[in-house]
């Protein structure tokens, strides 16, 4: 850029608020701010118009007088115009309390100087702007600024309006001196018109300067990223520029000749209309429209619009900004129900820990019964009449125990026996055999190879069949049933509510053509208690297990379903690097021992229950009600302790330190651990640092023989 020309003007700032009038001397009065403000403003035209940097640059310098109040204000516009030394520009807020207020000000210097220029700069007025107009004269030289404001912006104001005033002046002094050359030298006469053709000259220069200065304009109207657009009081479209086109796809002939309704679908042209009302009523309008493109897409706008008046203060028509909002509103919308997603997880996990303490307690209540029960069978001939009752209470005590396993499987309630499992063979099987009680339901497989997890076999088998009869129930008729199983990256769960740990995953895709779920049933689907199905057909927990297991494998679940189309659940278990191992046969005949045996327990009556069953398979007992007391009998008397049954949940210490200990104690220590609730996995992890076995609760004596024989081999 080459040197700047420098040109002198007086200003004066007027405005109650002195950090306004700060700003104003921050703005017009460091030379500084100038020089970076020219050299952008120069960089900025040299880039969007393609004229030369080197082009040179008038600099504006300005003597800037501030007042707070309008009487000051007028005082110093009268001693300018008496000193023959005027104000250009004034810059002037419309409420300045106590005393007059901006347009009393304006009006006021307006009497004094025909010339200067006003710039009415406020955040709010009750004065009507068309009220304005009229009361100060001429309206081309007073223009109205709404706070806030960019220094930047009004900056450029104060240099237009300045350069404006001085031509203004000056072509009112030339004109003067003109006319005095006229009457008093009429022998001047060739040298007035040499004179006149040079001004005319100047003129064109000047209206060239305009034309430049609205092409330039308009070249930023139609460079705009923005919807710039015009209309009459009707909705037919004026102009608008080429964001406006190219989003809604049409070109400039189509939109030209179109009113905005033809862009609105049908169901919100009311809405269109309303807004016509409110912004001839009120001057302005901002709100949201939804707009239709030329390929069908609809679009959410956001617009802000105000009217354009002629000079006698009537609307003539409305221009406006506007922004594609899409993106945005499905970004919200997307948070809003992954939020939503999360809560309920949350929600259920609370629940469920309730669920979980009550199983738990529940559980020690049926391991007394079925233990006595056990022991009453054994104590009278098998063809006694109360072996009968003894049976009912056993099938009972199993019918229990079935409900609170559904309930600890929901609360993270344990993987007891885990190992590798083909869940594609194991899901064939299952379903194979579900399928044979419902011929009406055909049942598809589309199931890939090595698709092995790590997991308690029969707590799957149960999350199948459980998934198996709830999309039988949504069948009653009939229908299909689609099985499908692949191995899928924890890259293709990104999407969902949950974040998945990295690696692999099986993923099993349950697929029904039942009557499907609304919104609501699918918000509370994995609930414990919650059914469709009524008190007498469901109980609510069968879903609510297929969720605490799968969490429990350290995987996730979810449903989707629409009303009348079927429902799905989708599956994520972690891959497995394990080879799958066939189970041997279970034997279940009582094997008697004569071994000692510790047992640890903190309910009495499980203690005594079990000591009984043990004394009666042959074993010697010996009774510790809690951990501290397990570790000082086993420290002293380790050698001749032969195996040790120890509860998982205790108070003060828990079955997985008191394993620890033990171990410290005597290293090759055999352990079972005894537990009718697992919490966060704990029975796998006393199991992986070497416990030799685990029997849930409640147990029968053929489960209890069974499993001491194995540990103890």
């Amino acid at each position: 850029m080459q040197k700047s020309k420098s040109e002198y003007f007086r200003v004066l700032a007027v405005d109650d608020e002195e950090s306004i009038l700060a700003l104003y001397r921050e703005v017009l009065c460091k030379k500084s701010v100038t020089d970076v403000s020219l050299s952008e403003m120069s960089d900025l035209e040299a880039e969007l118009f393609g004229n030369s940097k080197n082009k040179p640059v008038h600099e504006y310098l300005f003597d800037l007088t501030t007042c707070r109040q309008g009487d000051e204000a007028i005082a110093a516009v009268k001693q300018a115009v008496e000193e023959d030394n005027p104000i250009a520009l004034v810059l002037l807020d419309i409420r300045m309390p106590p005393g007059p207020d901006g347009v009393q000000t304006a009006e006021a210097i307006r009497d004094l100087d025909s010339l200067i220029e006003i710039l009415l700069v406020t955040g709010y007025s009750d004065v009507d702007p068309q009220e304005i107009a009229k009361r100060i004269s001429p309206p081309h030289k007073l223009l109205y600024i709404q706070k806030p404001f960019h220094p930047q912006e009004i900056y450029q104001f104060v240099c237009t309006l300045c350069s404006k005033w001085k031509n203004e002046a000056f072509i009112k002094n030339y004109n003067k001196r003109l006319l005095s050359h006229i009457e008093e030298q009429t022998e001047e006469l060739k040298k007035a018109n040499a004179e006149l053709r040079e001004e005319i000259k100047i003129r064109e220069e000047s209206e060239a300067a305009l034309r430049e200065s609205e092409k330039k304009f308009r070249d930023l109207f139609e460079k705009s990223s923005d919807h710039l657009y015009v209309h009459d009081l009707e909705g037919n479209l004026i102009s608008s520029n080429l964001a406006f086109k190219a989003e809604c796809g049409y070109n400039e002939e189509y939109l030209h000749s179109r009113n905005i309704r033809d862009l609105i679908p049908d169901r919100y042209m009311d809405k269109f209309d309303e807004y016509l009302k409110r912004i001839i009523e009120k001057g302005y309008d901002e709100d949201i429209m939804i707009l239709l493109t030329k390929d069908g897409r609809e679009i959410v706008v956001e617009y802000k619009n105000s009217l354009i008046r002629d000079a006698d203060g009537n609307p003539v028509a409305v221009r406006g900004a506007g922004r594609d909002i899409s993106e945005r509103i499905k970004a919200e919308q997307q948070k809003h129900r992954l939020e939503m997603q999360l809560m309920r997880m949350q929600r259920m996990e609370a629940i469920g820990t309730l669920a979980g303490g009550i199983a738990h307690n529940f559980n020690n209540l049926l391991m007394g019964i079925l233990g006595n029960a056990s022991l009453a069978s054994l104590e009278i001939d098998s063809d006694h009449q109360l072996q009968r009752n003894l049976e009912n209470i056993k099938t009972l005590v199993e019918s229990g125990s079935r409900l609170t396993r559904q309930l600890l499987e929901y609360s993270k309630g344990g993987t007891y026996e885990v190992q590798p499992v083909d869940m594609s063979l194991l899901t064939k099987k299952t379903a194979e055999a579900f399928g044979g009680t419902r011929k009406d339901i055909t049942i598809h497989f589309e199931l890939d190879n090595g698709c092995n997890i790590d997991a308690d076999k029969g707590q799957i088998e149960q999350v199948l069949l459980n998934l198996f009869v709830n999309a039988a129930d949504a069948m009653p008729s009939g229908g299909d049933l689609f099985l499908e199983t692949e191995i899928v990256s924890h890259l293709h769960l990104a999407d969902k509510p949950f974040k998945a740990k990295p690696g692999n995953y099986v993923r099993l895709t349950s697929r029904d053509t039942g009557i499907g779920m609304d919104e609501e049933t699918i918000e509370h689907i994995f609930e414990p208690f919650f059914t469709t199905k009524g008190l007498i057909k469901g109980t609510g927990l069968g879903l609510a297990s297929v969720y605490g297991i799968i969490k429990a494998h350290g995987g996730y679940i979810e449903a989707k379903s629409r009303k009348g189309e079927g429902a799905s659940f989708i599956i994520h278990v972690p891959v497995s690097v394990q080879k799958v191992i066939r189970e041997a046969p279970e034997d279940k005949e009582i094997v008697y021992g004569n071994e000692k045996i510790l047992l640890v327990d903190d309910e009495k009556i499980i203690l005594e229950t079990s000591e009984r069953l043990l004394c009666y398979l042959g074993y010697s007992v010996i009774k510790a009600q809690g951990g501290r007391e397990a570790i000082e009998i086993f420290s002293t008397g380790r050698d001749r302790i032969d195996l040790v049954i120890l509860d998982l949940i205790m108070p003060e210490i828990g079955g997985d330190l008191v394993f620890d200990k033990l171990v410290k104690i005597k290293k090759d220590v055999k352990v079972i651990i005894s537990s009718g609730y697992d919490i966060d996995g704990k029975v796998q992890e006393v199991l992986d640092r070497g416990c030799k076995g685990f029997i849930q609760k409640p147990f029968d004596i053929k489960d209890l023989s069974s499993k001491i024989r194995e540990v103890l081999k």
